[in-house]
Parts: structure tokens; C-alpha cells; sequence
């Protein structure tokens, strides 16, 4: 019995395949139809993708402000590998590597790559700029660094961290002047 229902239910399936292919309109509904089904089936792996890069990047924020740089560059990485079309993720792995690495010149240049890939990809975001003024003021390009916490903080005004950056910058830079002038005076 139970091979004979199988044996119809196949048989039913068969025959309506073939009623389906043979009529063009019918046909072109089940082509239709297919297509539909993998949009959506990739739309939803995409967007698996997603959360699964966003989950592996705020680990990677918290690993970042703990101080473990090698946990937080790995979820970075990972976070990119998943989803490498994000600024924010290339400018934090490049941030993070030059802190895993903060005396190797090459590994500077890597991460001053990354961050300009993260500020091409989000140049609407002010992370990226931080980031990259960060990190030129880490490598010794202070007038850079003054350009990028000044663009960061004209993309988000509230940008506290900038913000901070640029006081210290300008507290220095006054400092400096009146440096200058004591020693002009003498």
C-alpha cells in the first residue's frame, strides 16, 4: 500500500511538471516563481551575514575597550570577513591593528589603509575620521590628526572624543606660543 501511494503521489507530481512546462504562460509563472525563491533565499543569507559581522564586531568593541587588542583584531577581522563592505569595520580593525603593533612601520602603513578603506565606505560616519586621527596622532602626523577630529566633529557635532582631541591640540598648541614668547622675551 504505502509504495502504491508513493508511487501515485510521484506519478502526480510528474504529470503536473509536464503540464507545466508544456504550457508557455504556466511555464514562464514557474520560471517567475524560482527566481523569487533565490532573491529571497540570498536576501536572507545576506542579512544573516549581517547580524552575524555585527555580532562579531560589537565583540570586538568590547574586546577593544577592555584592552585585549588581539581578541578585539580576530572578532574585527571576522566581522569583515563576513561583511567587508562596512567603513566602520575596516576603520576599528585598522585602529586595532596598529595597536596590536604599535611600533612596526609596515603594520602602520596596513592600518592607515584600512581606515582610508573604512573612510571611503562611511564617509558619513564620524568613527572613521576619529580613527584616522587617532591614528595619524599615534604615528606623529598631527596636523592630519587635527584635520580628521576636525571633519569628525563636523559629521556629529556630539562627537565628545573629538571634540576632546581637539582641545588637547589646541591646549598644546598654546602652551607651545607662550613657550615661544617667554623665550623671544629674554
Amino acid at each position: 500500500d504505502a509504495v502504491k501511494q508513493l508511487s501515485a503521489q510521484v506519478f502526480r507530481h510528474i504529470e503536473e511538471a509536464y503540464e507545466t512546462l508544456g504550457d508557455p504562460r504556466r511555464r514562464q509563472e514557474y520560471v517567475l516563481k524560482r527566481k523569487q525563491a533565490r532573491r529571497q533565499a540570498a536576501l536572507r543569507d545576506e542579512g544573516q551575514r549581517a547580524l552575524a559581522a555585527e555580532r562579531h564586531f560589537l565583540q570586538g568593541e568590547a574586546a577593544l575597550r577592555q584592552r585585549d587588542y588581539e581578541t578585539a583584531l580576530r572578532l574585527f577581522g571576522q566581522a569583515l570577513e563576513l561583511y567587508s563592505e562596512d567603513g566602520e569595520y575596516h576603520a576599528h580593525y585598522g585602529w586595532t591593528l596598529h595597536l596590536c603593533h604599535p611600533d612596526n612601520a609596515a603594520m602602520a602603513e596596513e592600518a592607515i589603509e584600512h581606515v582610508k578603506r573604512g573612510i571611503k565606505l562611511a564617509s558619513d560616519r564620524e568613527k572613521p575620521y576619529l580613527l584616522m586621527g587617532r591614528l595619524c596622532k599615534a604615528i606623529g602626523r598631527p596636523g592630519a590628526a587635527e584635520k580628521m577630529f576636525t571633519r569628525a566633529v563636523q559629521i556629529q557635532p556630539d562627537c565628545v572624543e573629538a571634540l576632546r582631541e581637539l582641545r588637547l591640540i589646541n591646549m598644546r598648541r598654546d602652551k607651545e606660543k607662550g613657550l615661544i614668547r617667554r623665550l623671544l622675551r629674554r
